[in-house]
């Protein structure tokens, strides 16, 4: 161990080669010596309290990779990564050795960062996957011009509010709605339908989620035209995209029965459509006709992009008349089609 020679990576990014100079001799320093285990193990041993080493096995200690990689591929460098047993179980404590030798404000955001990547590195190694994380101790040698050291050293007291952030800080709530009964979404009066229909992605009863959403007037909530409207379209849209013909068409009945002005959100849904369609036929009229008959070649993919989604309306049960008036065919025209 005492001869391990430093991560390759690490050793070509710290010297200038072109004057063989160390570009931070301060930390190339603290690296070199710290590998000892001896040192490595005298230095911990001051540190953590006899609590925490009646559990550790030192005698264990191994200098791990220290180099992680982001998600933007941005790579950070820990000046030590050193393992050790705990319970006598390997590889599930670390001590993450940092130096500095300026004051940093944000170090404690730069220490949790490295903490994660390593985190998130161990993880993704297969023999990893399913076991339980391991215990991280984060430490930081600090001889700068600055004493004592000017800022803070606990993550929490860098924001605006300490206090409420240690509230939330590392932690967050679970809203676990899949257990929930039907009449537990009224607590969340506007938001109720919806998540009540998110739910529903499991058992997919969609229809009967809109008609218990009606009983237990949960619609109510929606209380102006706006707020009404909005949630509305999205619902059409949603269960546009999710439901079969028709699952959609019982919906819509559902909606149309209780709620008559629905009945102007599902025909802006099917305007929607038509112009949706007509783009998508147009395109495969441009393809089709000749560049002298391009004109022509548009004109038949609008007229074919029309008819299809009137076909659809008219399978959802949308009246001949709404048809009729989105669409501007006759009935005898999209019936025929």
């Amino acid at each position: 161990m005492a001869n391990q020679t430093l991560n390759s990576t690490i050793e070509s990014n710290s010297i200038d080669k072109k004057s063989g100079i160390h570009a931070h001799p301060h930390d190339q320093f603290f690296k070199n010596v710290f590998i000892h285990p001896t040192i490595a193990h005298d230095f911990l041993k001051v540190h953590l309290s006899n609590a925490l080493l009646k559990r550790l096995n030192l005698a264990s200690l191994q200098q791990e990779k220290s180099s992680f990689i982001d998600t933007v591929l941005q790579e950070y460098y820990s000046d030590l990564v050193l393992s050790c047993s705990l319970d006598n179980q390997p590889g599930y404590f670390y001590f993450l050795l940092e130096h500095q030798s300026s004051a940093d404000r944000l170090l404690p955001l730069r220490m949790h960062k490295y903490v994660l990547l390593f985190l998130e590195n161990w993880s993704k190694v297969p023999k990893n996957r399913n076991k339980k994380l391991p215990i991280i101790v984060p430490k930081c040698l600090y001889h700068g011009s600055r004493s004592p050291y000017p800022y803070a050293t606990t993550l929490s007291d860098l924001f605006i509010d300490p206090l409420l952030s240690r509230e939330y800080l590392g932690k967050f709530d679970l809203i676990d709605i899949s257990g929930f009964c039907v009449e537990d979404f009224k607590i969340y009066k506007t938001s109720s339908i919806i998540l009540y229909l998110l739910q529903a992605s499991k058992s997919k009863n969609y229809a009967e989620v809109i008609h218990n959403s009606l009983s237990l007037g949960y619609f109510k909530y929606l209380n102006c035209f706006e707020l009404f409207n909005h949630v509305i379209d999205n619902i059409i849209v949603y269960l546009s995209n999710i439901c079969t013909t028709s699952e959609i068409k019982v919906i819509f009945n559902i909606l149309r029965e209780n709620l008559p002005q629905t009945q102007q959100n599902m025909l802006t849904h099917s305007e929607s459509k038509i112009r949706e369609g007509i783009l998508i036929g147009e395109k495969r009229g441009h393809r089709k006709g000749r560049k002298e008959g391009r004109k022509e070649g548009r004109k038949e993919g609008r007229q074919e992009g029309i008819l299809s989604i009137a076909h659809k309306m008219l399978l959802r049960g949308m009246p001949i008349a709404d048809i009729e008036q989105v669409t501007e065919l006759s009935k005898e025209e999209f019936i025929k089609g």
